[in-house]
């Protein structure tokens, strides 16, 4: 699909364009398109049809839509990964570049509202409101940030960033310890480490976040992640690190 296209007034095509919106709000770059080149874009701006120009009036600007979507429906799977059938969830955004800082202060503070307040609804501020729910559901939707610490997961998957004190780790596999050292820190580590808790979205739809996540974190813009969720958009999706 392309800015070329007619597109008709139909329900299946607003189901279609919504899908798409929720995607694009909430992991920035989706798997399912291609970026268009900047002079077959400002072509294809030139050559909309007259039919369609007011679709993008106060979006798009110049007419410029410098991407298409794989055909038909090949980002369902995608959108279905994300909403399952409308349940509560935390955003990526927050969980992969904000709330992952500071995990336990957010899990406190989810608990405090779910056991003050008896709730049979909740507004969110995007997507669907008036969700009907209750205060478990809404716990639960925050369960990515119960992963493991990403400092005892890299000692044993090699899944994050985070500095590791490597004289530590051998020493402690010579002792055959059950706790090892990182960041001045003595962890239990479980054997073997699991990750209980993805995020919602498939892992080649969060490759733009966790790129944004290491980046911001190498030059010290955020501080380190304290959640694991395994970090599989690290291996896939269109910024995977190449293999040596």
């Amino acid at each position: 699909d392309s800015i070329k296209d007619v597109v008709l007034d139909t329900t299946e095509n607003r189901q279609r364009g919504w899908r798409r919106m929720v995607q694009f709000g909430l992991v920035f770059f989706p798997s399912q398109i291609d970026v268009v080149p900047f002079g077959e874009a400002i072509r294809e701006a030139n050559a909309i049809d007259d039919s369609m120009k007011p679709l993008g009036e106060g979006g798009v600007p110049f007419n410029l839509y410098p991407w298409t979507w794989h055909d038909g429906d090949a980002d369902q799977a995608n959108f279905n990964a994300i909403s399952q059938n409308g349940t509560l969830f935390c955003p990526p955004i927050l969980t992969k570049l904000i709330l992952d800082r500071e995990p336990q202060q957010t899990l406190d503070f989810v608990k405090r509202v779910a056991s003050k307040f008896d709730f049979v609804r909740v507004i969110p501020c995007h997507l669907n409101n008036n969700v009907k729910t209750t205060p478990d559901e809404f716990v639960k939707a925050f369960d990515v940030l119960t992963n493991i610490d990403p400092t005892v997961a890299t000692m044993l998957n090699d899944v994050t960033t985070a500095a590791i004190d490597n004289n530590s780790r051998s020493n402690n596999k010579r002792r055959g310890a059950k706790t090892m050292t990182a960041e001045g820190k003595d962890y239990n580590v479980p054997d073997p480490v699991v990750i209980t808790k993805g995020q919602r979205p498939l892992a080649e739809d969060l490759a733009l976040l966790q790129k944004a996540s290491d980046l911001l974190t190498k030059v010290g813009v955020v501080g380190v992640s304290r959640v694991c969720d395994g970090e599989p958009a690290r291996a896939v999706g269109r910024f995977a690190a190449k293999k040596k």
